[in-house]
Order: C-alpha cells, then sequence, then structure tokens
C-alpha cells in the first residue's frame, strides 16, 4: 500500500497531540546517533550493540501490548511471522551473549588468568 501525502498532512493539521508526537519522534531520531556513539565510548561497543538490538524489540512489544490493549485500533497484532521475528531477536540476543563470554575468556587469558569463570 503506497502513503497517502495530503492525508498525512490533513491528519496531521486535525490533530496538535499527532504533532507533538512526530516532533518528539524527530528529536529522538536525531539524538538517537549521538548517545549512541557516547554509549559505545564510556561503555564500550558491546552495550552500544545491546542497546540496538534491544531498541527494535521494545518497539515491537509495545506495538504488540498496544494492539492488545486498544483492541486492534492500534500497534500491530501477533501474526505468523511473529514467531520468526521472536526467534530472530533471540538469536541476535544468543550471539550477542555468546560473543561477550568469548571477549572476556581472551581478556582473561591474556591478563595471563587463565580461562574466566
Amino acid at each position: 500500500r503506497v502513503e497517502d501525502v495530503g492525508d498525512t498532512l490533513r491528519s496531521l493539521g486535525r490533530s496538535p497531540t499527532l504533532c507533538a508526537l512526530v516532533g518528539v519522534n524527530w528529536l529522538s531520531l536525531a539524538a538517537l546517533n549521538p548517545l549512541s556513539m557516547s554509549i559505545g565510548l564510556r561503555h564500550g561497543s558491546v552495550l552500544r550493540v545491546f542497546v540496538e538490538i534491544a531498541r527494535p524489540a521494545l518497539v515491537w512489544a509495545v506495538e504488540l501490548a498496544a494492539w492488545t490493549l486498544s483492541r486492534g485500533r492500534y500497534g500491530e497484532p501477533w501474526a505468523g511471522e511473529s514467531c520468526l521475528e521472536l526467534g530472530g531477536f533471540g538469536i541476535l540476543l544468543l550471539g550477542l551473549a555468546l560473543y561477550v563470554r568469548g571477549a572476556r575468556e581472551r581478556a582473561a587469558a591474556a591478563l595471563g588468568g587463565g580461562a574466566a569463570e
């Protein structure tokens, strides 16, 4: 389905709340990259990657909750491909956990402490 730009602009013109939400969304997106870089510099790239993975998972969870709480008026329903999405998020988190474990073991070995516990 193609987005109707005219309808979008009319909706924005009729709803100050929607305009405010769009403004908050734009500001959030503008702040995302600098904040993400700051997390990487101060706390390491692993935490930054975790935040990047958690963000779409959190948005998806909110969409599912909105669908349920609004009785289908807002959000996204649980559909056939939802299991695939959930599995994808699980694989991402598993990969991150395995990476962190391997990085800790390599760091411990490099410092002469043997395997990390």
